[in-house]
Formats: C-alpha cells, structure tokens, sequence
C-alpha cells in the first residue's frame, strides 16, 4: 500500500479494510504510526481492525506480539511471601493483564 499524507474521508469496502489491516501486520509499525503514514483516520484503523480480528481470530498472536501482550491467563497469581515476627495477614497479589496496563488486586486468605 503507497504512503500518503491526505486523508482518505470516504468509506472503504471491506477488501480495502481488510488489506490495510493485512498490510499493518506485515509491516512491524506500530498502528499510529500505520494509519498516519496511510492516511486512515484512527477510528477507520481500529474499526477495520476489531472486525478483521473478529473474522480472522488466528491473526490476534500477531497483534499480541506486536503490542507486547502476555500469552496465556490474564491472571497470574503472585505470592507475597510472609516475613517472620511480622503478623501481617498472607495475602495473594493477582495481576490482569491489559495490554500496556496492569490493575492488581489483593485478596485475603
């Protein structure tokens, strides 16, 4: 697909969609830089992409290698070890994985 800086205002098919989609996997960019560089709007780029992963849900590997997201459970307990003489209660620290965002949560045993 040819860079360009002007905006593309009309709507696209969804072969057009999807191969930009295709393209930004191909590409190693990040999608802001993407869809900049190709003259998409953010909210085309990021529609086109929710309904591409929604088709193609084999290619949400890809996208989570690009962003850096964890593979596997989006929960991953931590154990918070217990410091003899302290009568602090033991406790399980979880995290959730978001991509680029953690939340923690603490939980009582």
């Amino acid at each position: 697909m040819a860079t360009t800086t002007r905006k593309i205002s009309r709507p696209l098919s969804k072969e057009e969609g999807f191969r930009y989609i295709e393209d930004y996997l191909r590409s190693g960019m990040r999608g802001s830089e993407y869809y900049r560089a190709h003259g998409l709007s953010e909210w085309q780029f990021y529609k086109w992409k929710q309904l591409y992963l929604l088709e193609h849900p084999e290619a949400s590997e890809t996208v989570m290698k690009k962003t850096g997201a964890h593979n596997g459970s989006l929960m991953r307990p931590v154990e918070v070890k217990h410091v003899p003489g302290d009568e602090t209660p033991v406790c399980r620290l979880s995290t959730f994985t978001i991509p680029e965002a953690s939340i923690y949560a603490l939980k009582g045993d």
